[in-house]
């Protein structure tokens, strides 16, 4: 039953900011807005993304260089780097391994 709780909740957090969003607040308020009610980082882009109608790239843009973020950001571009210079090695071993002839 709390899954179905939490569901509902952020079923209507979604929906009130759905509300501010075609009221007078802007993406900057809604994001803080659902970030207080408890959305990370992940479910704030997918939200942006349903509310607004923008693309994943814009949504994830938005989210990323917003203030309602900033304590985070330094954190998920360290991760970002890690993640290329990871994928980096991965194609520079197949390179090695396998040449093109």
């Amino acid at each position: 039953m709390r899954t179905v709780g939490k569901t509902l909740d952020r079923d209507r957090l979604l929906e009130d900011a759905r509300e501010m969003l075609a009221g007078t607040h802007d993406i900057e308020q809604v994001l803080l807005f659902i970030r207080s009610g408890g959305f990370g980082m992940l479910d704030s882009i997918k939200a942006i993304m349903v509310l607004s109608g923008v693309s994943l790239g814009e949504a994830k843009r938005l989210v990323h260089t917003s203030p309602v973020w900033a304590d985070r950001r330094a954190e998920h571009d360290a991760l970002h780097r890690a993640l290329d210079a990871v994928a980096q090695a991965d194609a520079d071993h197949r390179a090695d391994r396998d040449p093109i002839d």
